[in-house]
């Protein structure tokens, strides 16, 4: 492990308080390793004790974004979630996805494909229709949707694990935490998209430049489905929120922070990483 430091300054605007990250003009000089980080303590500190002072905002960012519900799953992604959610092996996936199989309640299970037939479209209504989905989100499916998974050309041997519209009464414990992913991710495919701001802000403060990011929610669109998460990210990091500016806007620096970093190898693998 090798030591280097970010310095943040906690700046205050007229709607809001946030935290921004130095931005160095250059870290080709002494101080910083050869991957740019800031290896020099006391010039971290020397940085930080600039943020105690008025500035501005330098630029302001907003940009309208939105995401499509992920594909559904082939059995190697199904595998890969399963394992991060429930710390099930793959072979665990795997042996319980047969069984929901050979009970008819889900396709085909050993897949490589994410994609689902065309002409299977036309089943969504009837299988929509056996799924226990809460009311607020039925209310928001739009059978008529066409989802890019549903797409002839990039099917293989077999299409992505899917719901097959049978009763899943009297599952297993495992067997209905695997159909819960698997049915929440066709049901997704039929609502609307996750629409988001994406924001940046560029602040000059005590003659240095700090930077910071942050999201504002519109609509959670098919997330909701999912608590508001992206179910194929269980550790995922989202972006803090960020007030609304204008360039020239004024910032009050109200101190800064340094925060020791120690670089880490790759996680280890999983059984389901692997």
């Amino acid at each position: 492990p090798r030591d280097y430091f970010e310095v943040f300054a906690q700046c205050r605007h007229a709607d809001g308080a946030f935290l921004a990250k130095w931005e160095p003009k250059s870290t080709d000089g002494p101080g910083f390793d050869e991957e740019g980080r800031l290896t020099d303590r006391k010039l971290a500190d020397a940085i930080a004790a600039k943020a105690a002072d008025l500035g501005k905002v330098a630029r302001f960012e907003s940009k309208e974004q939105k995401q499509v519900a992920p594909l559904p799953f082939s059995l190697s992604a199904l595998q890969k979630v399963a394992s991060a959610r429930f710390g099930m092996s793959a072979n665990q996936v795997l042996e319980v996805a047969q069984s929901l199989y050979e009970k008819k309640i889900t396709s085909y299970p050993r897949t490589d494909c994410q994609y689902l037939p065309e002409e299977q479209h036309k089943d969504a209504p009837r299988i929509l229709g056996s799924l226990p989905i809460p009311e607020d989100i039925r209310a928001l499916i739009d059978t008529g949707r066409k989802h890019a998974a549903w797409n002839n050309s990039k099917i293989t041997a077999h299409n992505a694990i899917i719901p097959t519209g049978q009763s899943a009464a009297g599952l297993s414990g495992d067997e209905a935490k695997v159909f819960e992913i698997i049915w929440k991710s066709y049901v997704a495919l039929f609502l609307p998209d996750y629409r988001y701001r994406s924001l940046s802000v560029t602040v000059e403060l005590g003659g240095e430049r700090w930077k910071a990011t942050g999201r504002q929610d519109i609509d959670p669109g098919w997330k909701r489905l999912f608590g508001g998460k992206d179910p194929d990210q269980e550790d995922e990091e989202t972006d803090p929120p960020l007030p609304t500016m204008r360039p020239g806007d004024a910032i009050t620096g109200e101190g800064g922070e340094v925060k020791a970093r120690q670089t880490k190898p790759p996680a280890r693998f999983t059984d389901g990483s692997l």
